[in-house]
């Protein structure tokens, strides 16, 4: 990764991350599309304009607005970014609660919830709705790996969600987990999430709770990751490793 990190003065600033989405697709050679809008504000999607046999990529940040990091981190990646071969990027998924710092987004409804998990009866939101409706387009583009770069409001440590087949996670997902912990630690043995999980060595594995990166599991994604930078870090510094975690999750499951 180039080191040059791309800090924004307003981490809120939606019309910027849209102009730059834009300008990035086209200087990086990948196809821009909305897939849906919410309100006057798009969910946007970069997909590459040509393909090969590496192995399928979905990255995604900005399910819940407060986590901005991650929307920024994916920026930068696209900027200075050296893997985008198969790789695909919805930058922002909860574009209205981002503009606003909060973390739910129209209707101040649950944002990343009931994709999956009928039994469960939760109910997807104005967003998620628009991610369903293009479901099979975001499992061909995630097919062999998807990454939610999420943050953490309550914590002040770096932690990681995996949902993989088996009974331990994968070598993927400590690897990234050593990457988030070289700046903020990682959560300690027992550490319970505010919502849902406990940590064993810094992983939360398997926790089902209808979320779209449980949704991507269990629709065949062999590795559905969700990564947590403490919102309480220095942003320049979350922004600076999420963009390596994006390069180190392409290099670790195109190798």
């Amino acid at each position: 990764m180039n080191e040059n990190i791309f800090v924004p003065d307003n981490p809120n600033d939606l019309e910027l991350v849209i102009s730059l989405t834009k300008k990035l697709s086209a200087e990086r050679g990948l196809a821009y599309q909305e897939l849906g809008m919410i309100d006057s504000c798009p969910i946007m999607l970069l997909t590459p304009k040509t393909t090969s046999d590496a192995k399928k990529i979905l990255a995604a940040a900005g399910f819940h607005g407060n986590e901005y990091a991650g929307v920024w981190g994916l920026i930068n990646y696209l900027q200075y970014g050296s893997k985008l071969e198969n790789v695909s990027f919805p930058p922002l998924v909860s574009p209205i609660a981002f503009k606003e710092n909060r973390r739910y987004g129209k209707d101040n409804k649950i944002s990343n919830q009931g994709f999956c998990h009928p039994e469960m009866n939760l109910i997807p939101s104005e967003e998620g709705k628009i991610l369903i409706s293009h479901a099979e387009l975001l499992l061909s583009l995630g097919r062999d790996g998807f990454i939610s770069l999420h943050e953490a409001p309550e914590k002040k440590m770096f932690y990681v969600y995996a949902f993989e087949k088996g009974d331990q996670s994968s070598s993927i997902p400590k690897e990234l987990l050593r990457v988030g912990a070289k700046e903020f630690g990682y959560a300690a043995d027992g550490t319970a999430m505010q919502y849902g999980g406990t940590a064993k060595d810094g992983i939360i594995f398997n926790f089902h709770d209808s979320s779209f990166e449980d949704f991507m599991f269990e629709n065949g994604v062999p590795h559905s990751i969700v990564t947590e930078t403490p919102t309480s870090g220095n942003l320049e510094k979350r922004i600076k490793t999420i963009a390596e975690i994006i390069d180190t999750f392409i290099r670790l499951v195109q190798a």
